[in-house]
């Protein structure tokens, strides 16, 4: 075929099917902006294994842990939009927008919503061995010792922070809220007797309540948890305005291509329907819940709008 042939019938297709570059070039990073060991790394290690075979690619996870997971999510937002750098978001994200006044990055504008993965209850845990066996022991504790009974927390701004001020505030009393690299750690204080109790989810401390070494106090819902009905929720407790629950999802930077955006959203959703990460989430208590991108962006608007309100109640800034 001449030359000249050639190069008439290439330029007869369309433009968009002569610009699409492939995707991905290159493995994709998944920020994961706390340290290992908990909900949130527990959730993005086993989505980002599966989600590989789907993308004809490695996806490498990386902890980038600190304050509150603003480190990792302001990285991914200043990352190049091209679908390579992704962000595993969780509920915190939606609190630190408000919580943080010199954020910066836009917890909205300056991501593009690829998937909401799950959601996991979130509940208030002590030592199995520990010396508080319901809330009524702890609050009663936290009374008598005024700044004595030690919370930690998954790092200043997060949801746990988050609910360890709103407990003090609906149980009327004053606890010392110490603020740690993420779940992980706090856990492994809480295990070690350096701290009193920890709010978080069960993704990463479900295996530690089936065992004993943890015990549940509470529940932040509406109703109890099927896998744990044990557990009484904070409305049956009297504290019906302490409620909440930790969600996950995968954002993406702002601008990224639609193409890449809609390959890492059927990527994800591929990787939930397979049955060892379905059966890995639900044992860590967490219920895959898949939404497409718009569905999820106006989620993630309306939790940023509602935790807001919750942070400005609070009176929670954080430096």
């Amino acid at each position: 075929m001449h030359r000249r042939t050639l190069f008439a019938l290439s330029a007869a297709l369309p433009v968009a099917a002569q610009a699409q570059p492939a995707f991905p070039t290159r493995p994709v990073r998944m920020i994961v902006p706390y340290a290992p060991g908990g909900g949130s790394d527990v959730v993005g290690r086993s989505v980002a294994e599966a989600m590989a075979p789907a993308l004809g690619g490695t996806v490498v996870v990386e902890n980038r842990a600190g304050a509150g997971g603003t480190i990792g999510a302001d990285l991914v937002a200043k990352s190049s939009p091209d679908g390579h750098t992704i962000l595993l978001v969780d509920w915190p994200h939606a609190i630190s927008a408000t919580a943080f006044p010199s954020l910066p990055y836009r917890a909205l504008e300056d991501f593009e919503a690829v998937a909401l993965l799950g959601r996991a209850p979130v509940m208030l845990f002590v030592r199995g061995d520990g010396p508080h066996r319901d809330m009524a022991g702890l609050l009663g504790t936290a009374r008598s010792r005024p700044g004595q009974v030690v919370f930690a927390t998954a790092g200043n701004g997060t949801g746990t922070h988050l609910a360890a001020e709103l407990l003090q505030i609906a149980g009327r009393v004053q606890l010392n809220i110490v603020p740690y690299r993420g779940t992980g750690p706090a856990v492994t204080d809480l295990l070690a007797g350096h701290a009193d109790a920890l709010f978080t989810n069960t993704a990463g401390t479900a295996a530690h309540l089936r065992t004993g070494a943890l015990r549940a106090l509470c529940v932040l819902s509406e109703q109890r948890v099927p896998e744990f009905p044990d557990v009484p929720t904070t409305a049956e407790l009297g504290l019906p305005h302490l409620r909440g629950a930790h969600w996950f999802g995968l954002l993406a930077p702002a601008r990224t291509p639609a193409p890449a955006v809609a390959a890492l959203h059927r990527a994800a959703v591929a990787a939930l329907g397979t049955g060892p990460v379905a059966t890995r989430l639900q044992a860590a208590g967490v219920t895959p819940s898949p939404l497409d991108p718009a569905a999820f962006q106006a989620m993630l608007a309306d939790e940023i709008q509602r935790w807001g309100e919750v942070v400005r109640a609070a009176g929670v800034r954080v430096s």
